[in-house]
């Protein structure tokens, strides 16, 4: 008796175009933009959504002749893939229209060619109405530092989001004791300000 096997999924040929031209830095984000691409489907309003992404992609990754190598824009594109990617492997639309291009560009811009620092921007879940600019720093194992903007204040500020541990709680204790800062009580896992 043969085993029934589940349809692949494969990208609608508009977003293997972006895909390939992706793929032109190296066969690691040729691999990685046809994964992002196959989340979409066949639903013609999720291509041209995640067209934009991948044409940001494209234009981020070749920006002023100074390319991403291609393990760097891999990991990069595998990132976004974790993160638009719902339980059954298709695309998420909540997460689809939180994703902001332009700071993802941003991102890509200012760490170029260092895939962990956008990572951590891309996964770090900012508290309501502030948008990550960019990591500072990475301070050890117990927390992650990003400047950050706070749309309500109209001003820069910085954002930290605590690694899990014992140390990093002692971390957080310390530092939020330790400021003048009205700091309100986010949930474990989030970033504070």
């Amino acid at each position: 008796m043969a085993k029934s096997r589940k349809p692949s999924r494969s990208a609608t040929p508009q977003l293997m175009v972006h895909a390939n031209v992706l793929g032109e830095i190296g066969p690691k984000t040729l691999k990685a933009a046809t994964a992002l691409s196959a989340i979409a489907g066949e639903a013609e309003i999720l291509t041209q959504r995640l067209k934009d992404v991948l044409k940001t992609l494209a234009d981020e990754f070749d920006r002023s002749g100074s390319r991403w190598k291609d393990e760097q824009a891999a990991q990069v594109i595998d990132a976004l893939t974790e993160r638009l990617a719902g339980a059954e492997g298709q695309l998420d639309l909540e997460e689809l229209g939180r994703l902001d291009l332009p700071t993802l560009s941003q991102w890509l811009r200012v760490h170029h060619d260092d895939a962990r620092p956008v990572i951590e921007c891309l996964t770090t879940e900012p508290p309501k109405d502030i948008t990550i600019i960019q990591l500072l720093s990475r301070a050890g194992s117990q927390k992650v530092v990003f400047l950050a903007n706070w749309h309500i204040a109209q001003r820069e500020v910085v954002l930290k989001r605590f690694i899990a541990g014992s140390a990093a709680d002692r971390v957080r204790r310390r530092e939020c004791s330790s400021s003048e800062a009205v700091r309100p009580a986010w949930p474990p896992g989030q970033a504070t300000v």
